[in-house]
């Protein structure tokens, strides 16, 4: 049996047993299943995936400011692969930054 079709097979006999109401026990007999390997199924399809280590992207900069910058603001615009942006100016505000991104990076 392929490695994603014994996936297959056990994920149904969890997700059917839960739904059951029987003990593992009574549910691994009825089905002819092997308990112990029951119990190393149920326990590995229902470990939760390791959350994904952030990857450094790559920074491009572009220098498309005018010649005459001395009536314009200096600030930063993060623009992230989604497409959304974060236009930061000076004196921004360090801590609402640090909660913005901890949200995002659950997203």
């Amino acid at each position: 049996m392929a490695k994603s079709d014994k996936k297959a097979f056990w994920q149904n006999h969890v997700d059917t047993w839960r739904s059951s109401g029987l003990t593992q026990t009574a549910y691994a007999q009825q089905n002819g299943l092997r308990l112990k390997q029951f119990h190393y199924y149920k326990r590995a399809l229902s470990k939760k995936p390791a959350k994904p280590v952030p990857s450094i992207l790559p920074v491009s900069v572009f220098d498309d400011s005018p010649s005459d910058t001395t009536s314009m603001p200096s600030g930063i615009t993060l623009t992230a692969p989604g497409g959304f942006q974060i236009e930061l100016q000076p004196g921004f505000n360090a801590s609402l930054l640090k909660q913005v991104l901890r949200v995002l990076e659950g997203v």
